[in-house]
């Protein structure tokens, strides 16, 4: 993903974390990987260059929005991130999917991602690593906050 109109981050190398800029995504991403045969790989990742994230379907509840913006007159293009204002809490109201016993902690923000498999273009008896990837919108410096989460899918035969 990259271009005036990508939908991502200011994210530069950090050598901490080690990655490298391959335009991470503000909105709630999924990075594949067919483990398949490479039961520990992430080469999908978007730490390791996965380069097709997948949006979800459908978002419910409270989300933020932000704003990239490409300054092309200056050299090299100036990108700024700008946040909206934080939505009105919900504590969860009102969305289908409430998790089962809550959280260890509410701030009030409740969100629920929702991503069609059938759209995933997954094969019928592979294994899968999904990456899901979330940006938390409250910076606008170098690389901001974001979150991430694992979890292996092994597919079914389909009937």
């Amino acid at each position: 993903m990259a271009g005036p109109q990508a939908g991502t981050d200011k994210a530069t190398y950090n050598a901490t974390c080690g990655y490298l800029d391959h335009g991470r995504p503000i909105f709630p991403a999924l990075f594949i990987t067919d483990i398949t045969d490479l039961s520990n790989s992430t080469a999908g990742d978007w730490q390791q260059g996965g380069i097709s994230p997948f949006p979800p379907n459908a978002v419910y509840g409270t989300w933020k929005g932000a704003v990239r913006t490409v300054d092309q007159t200056q050299t090299p293009a100036q990108i700024t991130v700008t946040p909206d204002s934080d939505p009105a809490q919900n504590f969860w109201s009102f969305i289908p999917d409430v998790p089962p016993n809550g959280f260890g902690s509410n701030q009030g923000f409740g969100a629920e991602l929702v991503w069609n498999a059938d759209s995933l273009g997954l094969v019928a008896g592979h294994t899968y690593r999904l990456q899901l990837m979330l940006h938390d919108g409250d910076q606008n410096q170098s690389g901001g906050d974001a979150g991430e989460g694992c979890v292996q899918v092994v597919t079914s035969t389909l009937q």
